[in-house]
Protein backbone atom coordinates (compact mmCIF):
# COMPACT_ATOMS: atom_id res chain seq x y z
CA UNK A 1 0.00 0.00 0.00
CA UNK A 2 1.29 3.39 -1.55
CA UNK A 3 0.64 6.58 0.77
CA UNK A 4 -1.43 7.97 -2.05
CA UNK A 5 -3.17 4.53 -1.80
CA UNK A 6 -3.54 5.51 1.95
CA UNK A 7 -5.03 9.25 1.15
CA UNK A 8 -7.47 7.40 -1.95
CA UNK A 9 -9.16 4.80 1.25
CA UNK A 10 -9.42 7.69 3.67
CA UNK A 11 -12.44 10.41 4.07
CA UNK A 12 -12.20 14.02 5.97
CA UNK A 13 -15.12 15.46 8.79
CA UNK A 14 -14.63 19.15 10.18
CA UNK A 15 -13.65 19.81 13.61
CA UNK A 16 -13.98 23.52 14.59
CA UNK A 17 -13.69 24.52 11.42
CA UNK A 18 -10.85 22.15 10.87
CA UNK A 19 -10.54 19.86 8.52
CA UNK A 20 -9.44 16.16 9.94
CA UNK A 21 -8.11 13.38 7.63
CA UNK A 22 -9.19 9.75 8.88
CA UNK A 23 -9.65 6.69 8.07
CA UNK A 24 -12.15 3.58 8.75
CA UNK A 25 -11.70 -0.21 8.11
CA UNK A 26 -15.03 -2.37 8.92
CA UNK A 27 -18.64 -1.20 10.34
CA UNK A 28 -18.84 1.09 12.92
CA UNK A 29 -21.70 -1.16 14.40
CA UNK A 30 -19.47 -4.10 14.44
CA UNK A 31 -17.47 -4.74 17.36
CA UNK A 32 -15.03 -5.07 18.64
CA UNK A 33 -13.58 -1.58 17.80
CA UNK A 34 -10.62 -0.69 17.93
CA UNK A 35 -8.85 3.29 17.76
CA UNK A 36 -5.31 3.60 16.63
CA UNK A 37 -3.33 6.80 17.30
CA UNK A 38 -0.04 7.81 15.66
CA UNK A 39 3.04 9.43 16.98
CA UNK A 40 4.96 12.59 16.09
CA UNK A 41 6.34 13.60 13.68
CA UNK A 42 4.21 11.34 11.35
CA UNK A 43 0.31 10.78 11.31
CA UNK A 44 -2.07 7.98 10.66
CA UNK A 45 0.29 6.48 8.12
CA UNK A 46 1.92 5.25 11.02
CA UNK A 47 -0.02 2.01 10.67
CA UNK A 48 0.05 0.97 7.51
CA UNK A 49 2.01 -2.22 8.05
CA UNK A 50 0.04 -3.49 10.54
CA UNK A 51 -3.20 -2.45 9.09
CA UNK A 52 -4.20 -5.52 7.42
CA UNK A 53 -3.21 -7.51 11.04
CA UNK A 54 -5.57 -5.29 12.84
CA UNK A 55 -8.43 -4.84 10.40
CA UNK A 56 -8.80 -8.71 10.30
CA UNK A 57 -8.81 -8.95 14.11
CA UNK A 58 -11.11 -6.39 14.87
CA UNK A 59 -14.36 -5.69 14.15
CA UNK A 60 -14.35 -2.14 13.13
CA UNK A 61 -10.71 -0.30 13.48
CA UNK A 62 -10.38 3.90 13.00
CA UNK A 63 -7.55 6.09 12.66
CA UNK A 64 -7.41 9.72 11.54
CA UNK A 65 -4.24 12.78 11.26
CA UNK A 66 -4.16 14.43 14.73
CA UNK A 67 -4.71 18.30 13.93
CA UNK A 68 -1.07 19.56 11.99
CA UNK A 69 -0.18 16.19 10.78
CA UNK A 70 -0.72 14.35 8.25
CA UNK A 71 -3.40 15.33 5.64
CA UNK A 72 -5.74 17.29 8.32
CA UNK A 73 -5.16 21.10 8.14
CA UNK A 74 -2.27 22.74 9.76
CA UNK A 75 -3.15 26.34 11.27
CA UNK A 76 -1.09 28.74 12.24
CA UNK A 77 -0.33 30.21 14.55
CA UNK A 78 -2.03 28.04 16.91
CA UNK A 79 -2.01 26.44 20.28
CA UNK A 80 -2.18 22.69 19.93
CA UNK A 81 -2.80 21.00 22.84
CA UNK A 82 -3.30 17.34 24.21
CA UNK A 83 -7.19 17.62 25.37
CA UNK A 84 -8.25 19.25 21.88
CA UNK A 85 -6.29 16.25 20.55
CA UNK A 86 -8.68 13.95 22.60
CA UNK A 87 -11.36 16.14 21.40
CA UNK A 88 -10.85 15.15 17.69
CA UNK A 89 -11.06 11.61 18.43
CA UNK A 90 -13.92 11.58 20.53
CA UNK A 91 -15.99 13.75 18.02
CA UNK A 92 -15.02 11.18 15.34
CA UNK A 93 -16.00 8.15 17.47
CA UNK A 94 -19.35 9.87 18.34
CA UNK A 95 -19.94 10.63 14.11
CA UNK A 96 -19.26 7.02 13.85
CA UNK A 97 -21.46 6.09 16.51
CA UNK A 98 -19.14 4.20 18.35
CA UNK A 99 -19.16 4.81 22.22
CA UNK A 100 -16.92 1.67 23.22
CA UNK A 101 -13.50 0.80 21.97
CA UNK A 102 -10.04 -0.44 22.59
CA UNK A 103 -6.93 1.81 22.48
CA UNK A 104 -3.14 1.43 20.18
CA UNK A 105 -1.55 4.17 21.01
CA UNK A 106 2.30 5.12 20.04
CA UNK A 107 5.03 8.25 20.90
CA UNK A 108 2.90 11.19 20.95
CA UNK A 109 -0.32 9.30 20.94
CA UNK A 110 0.36 8.04 24.18
CA UNK A 111 -0.30 10.87 25.66
CA UNK A 112 -3.68 11.49 24.27
CA UNK A 113 -4.70 8.41 24.94
CA UNK A 114 -3.41 8.92 28.68
CA UNK A 115 -5.94 12.10 28.32
CA UNK A 116 -8.82 10.12 26.98
CA UNK A 117 -7.96 7.42 29.63
CA UNK A 118 -8.36 10.45 32.93
CA UNK A 119 -11.65 10.70 30.89
CA UNK A 120 -13.12 7.77 31.25
CA UNK A 121 -12.16 6.98 34.67
CA UNK A 122 -13.88 10.61 35.25
CA UNK A 123 -16.92 8.72 33.33
CA UNK A 124 -17.38 12.04 31.82
CA UNK A 125 -20.94 12.35 30.34
CA UNK A 126 -20.91 11.81 26.93
CA UNK A 127 -17.42 10.02 26.89
CA UNK A 128 -15.94 7.37 25.56
CA UNK A 129 -15.68 3.71 26.94
CA UNK A 130 -12.42 2.73 27.05
CA UNK A 131 -12.41 -1.59 26.73
CA UNK A 132 -8.37 -1.83 26.87
CA UNK A 133 -5.36 0.39 26.42
CA UNK A 134 -2.02 -0.56 24.50
CA UNK A 135 0.88 2.20 25.16
CA UNK A 136 3.59 1.56 22.54
CA UNK A 137 6.85 3.18 22.93
CA UNK A 138 6.36 6.92 24.04
CA UNK A 139 7.23 9.12 27.20
CA UNK A 140 4.43 8.29 29.69
CA UNK A 141 5.65 10.35 32.04
CA UNK A 142 6.61 14.16 30.74
CA UNK A 143 8.21 15.46 33.49
CA UNK A 144 11.17 12.79 32.72
CA UNK A 145 10.81 13.23 29.22
CA UNK A 146 14.04 14.20 27.49
CA UNK A 147 14.01 15.07 23.90
CA UNK A 148 16.69 14.69 21.95
CA UNK A 149 17.94 17.37 18.95
CA UNK A 150 15.92 16.03 16.24
CA UNK A 151 12.85 16.36 18.83
CA UNK A 152 13.16 19.75 19.92
CA UNK A 153 12.04 21.54 16.47
CA UNK A 154 12.04 19.76 13.07
CA UNK A 155 13.96 21.49 10.86
CA UNK A 156 11.80 21.32 7.67
CA UNK A 157 8.10 20.33 8.88
CA UNK A 158 6.23 19.67 6.16
CA UNK A 159 2.45 21.64 5.93
CA UNK A 160 0.78 19.89 2.72
CA UNK A 161 1.87 19.16 -0.78
CA UNK A 162 5.57 19.72 -0.51
CA UNK A 163 4.98 23.37 1.64
CA UNK A 164 7.49 23.35 4.45
CA UNK A 165 7.87 26.02 7.34
CA UNK A 166 10.78 27.81 6.61
CA UNK A 167 13.54 27.59 9.62
CA UNK A 168 14.37 31.01 11.35
CA UNK A 169 17.59 32.04 11.01
CA UNK A 170 19.98 30.70 14.12
CA UNK A 171 17.65 27.67 14.40
CA UNK A 172 20.10 25.26 13.38
CA UNK A 173 23.25 26.26 15.22
CA UNK A 174 21.22 26.15 18.25
CA UNK A 175 19.54 22.92 17.54
CA UNK A 176 23.27 21.32 17.49
CA UNK A 177 24.56 23.33 19.98
CA UNK A 178 21.62 21.27 21.87
CA UNK A 179 22.03 17.97 19.95
CA UNK A 180 25.79 18.00 21.07
CA UNK A 181 25.19 19.32 24.92
CA UNK A 182 22.22 16.35 25.08
CA UNK A 183 24.96 13.89 23.91
CA UNK A 184 27.51 14.94 26.82
CA UNK A 185 24.87 14.64 29.51
CA UNK A 186 23.55 11.35 28.10
CA UNK A 187 27.59 9.38 28.15
CA UNK A 188 28.14 11.38 31.60
CA UNK A 189 24.68 9.60 32.93
CA UNK A 190 25.46 6.31 30.71
CA UNK A 191 28.77 6.32 32.16
CA UNK A 192 27.56 7.00 36.41
CA UNK A 193 25.19 4.04 35.69
CA UNK A 194 27.88 2.29 34.49
CA UNK A 195 29.53 2.84 37.68
CA UNK A 196 26.97 2.35 39.63
CA UNK A 197 26.33 -1.23 38.53
CA UNK A 198 30.14 -2.35 38.79
CA UNK A 199 30.43 -1.09 42.49
CA UNK A 200 27.08 -3.10 43.14
CA UNK A 201 28.30 -6.39 41.29
CA UNK A 202 31.41 -5.84 43.56
CA UNK A 203 29.78 -6.14 46.55
CA UNK A 204 27.53 -8.51 45.67
CA UNK A 205 30.19 -11.24 44.78
CA UNK A 206 31.98 -9.82 48.48
CA UNK A 207 28.86 -10.92 49.80
CA UNK A 208 28.47 -14.13 48.26
CA UNK A 209 32.67 -14.67 48.96
CA UNK A 210 31.02 -14.13 52.96
CA UNK A 211 27.93 -15.71 52.58
CA UNK A 212 29.71 -19.31 50.75
CA UNK A 213 32.51 -18.74 53.74
CA UNK A 214 30.16 -19.11 56.43
CA UNK A 215 27.78 -21.88 54.86
CA UNK A 216 31.27 -23.99 54.44
CA UNK A 217 31.95 -23.27 57.69
CA UNK A 218 28.72 -25.23 58.77
CA UNK A 219 29.10 -27.81 56.69
CA UNK A 220 32.17 -28.55 58.53
CA UNK A 221 30.65 -28.00 61.96
CA UNK A 222 27.78 -30.60 61.01
CA UNK A 223 30.65 -32.85 59.37
CA UNK A 224 32.54 -33.10 63.12
CA UNK A 225 29.46 -33.06 64.77
CA UNK A 226 28.04 -36.93 62.82
CA UNK A 227 31.30 -37.71 63.63
CA UNK A 228 31.14 -37.65 66.98
CA UNK A 229 28.25 -38.85 67.61
CA UNK A 230 28.85 -41.70 65.43
CA UNK A 231 32.24 -42.78 67.15
CA UNK A 232 29.76 -42.34 70.45
CA UNK A 233 27.17 -44.63 68.90
CA UNK A 234 30.04 -47.44 67.71
CA UNK A 235 31.64 -47.06 71.27
CA UNK A 236 28.61 -48.10 73.25
CA UNK A 237 27.28 -50.42 70.86
CA UNK A 238 30.32 -52.63 71.52
CA UNK A 239 29.06 -55.57 73.80
CA UNK A 240 32.45 -55.23 76.37
CA UNK A 241 32.60 -52.26 76.31
CA UNK A 242 29.09 -51.76 77.08
CA UNK A 243 28.95 -54.69 80.21
CA UNK A 244 32.16 -52.61 81.64
CA UNK A 245 30.50 -49.90 81.94
CA UNK A 246 27.61 -51.40 83.49
CA UNK A 247 30.04 -52.79 85.78
CA UNK A 248 32.20 -49.64 86.77
CA UNK A 249 28.68 -48.58 87.12
CA UNK A 250 27.53 -50.93 90.14
CA UNK A 251 31.13 -50.99 91.43
CA UNK A 252 30.87 -46.77 91.95
CA UNK A 253 27.12 -47.36 93.37
CA UNK A 254 28.55 -50.06 95.98
CA UNK A 255 31.87 -48.14 97.55
CA UNK A 256 29.11 -45.10 97.47
CA UNK A 257 26.88 -47.28 99.92
CA UNK A 258 30.29 -48.37 101.93
CA UNK A 259 30.80 -45.04 102.58
CA UNK A 260 27.35 -44.50 104.03
CA UNK A 261 27.57 -47.41 106.35
CA UNK A 262 30.92 -46.24 107.66
CA UNK A 263 30.11 -42.87 108.52
CA UNK A 264 27.16 -43.30 110.66
CA UNK A 265 28.01 -43.83 113.95
CA UNK A 266 25.38 -44.80 117.75
CA UNK A 267 25.02 -42.32 119.67
CA UNK A 268 26.95 -43.44 123.11
CA UNK A 269 25.84 -42.05 126.68
CA UNK A 270 27.06 -38.58 127.83
CA UNK A 271 27.86 -37.79 124.33
CA UNK A 272 27.38 -33.69 124.16
CA UNK A 273 29.37 -33.04 121.31
CA UNK A 274 27.11 -32.46 117.61
CA UNK A 275 28.65 -32.10 114.24
CA UNK A 276 27.05 -32.69 110.80
CA UNK A 277 28.15 -34.36 107.97
CA UNK A 278 27.00 -33.49 104.25
CA UNK A 279 27.75 -36.94 102.02
CA UNK A 280 25.50 -38.85 99.30
CA UNK A 281 24.00 -35.84 97.36
CA UNK A 282 24.54 -33.04 100.55
CA UNK A 283 22.20 -34.91 102.73
CA UNK A 284 22.53 -33.72 106.61
CA UNK A 285 22.96 -35.82 109.01
CA UNK A 286 23.37 -35.03 112.45
CA UNK A 287 25.79 -37.32 114.28
CA UNK A 288 27.28 -37.58 117.94
CA UNK A 289 30.57 -37.68 118.60
CA UNK A 290 33.27 -37.94 121.30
Amino acid sequence: MTLDDWRAAGSHFDHDGHRIFYRVAGAPTVSPALLCIHGFPTASWDWHKVWDAVTARFGCVVTLDMLGFGFSAKPRPYGYTMAEQADIHEALLRRLGIDRTHVLAHDYGDTVAQELLARHEERRAGGIVLESVCFLNGGLFPETHRATAGQHPVRRTPVGDGETVPVPDGLDAEVDEVGRAEQLEDREHRDGLLHDHTEADRHQGEHDQQAQGVAEHGRQRDAATVGERAADDEHHARPGDRDEHQRGHAEGEQLREGDHRSSVATESPGSHRISTCHFLRDTPLTLPTR
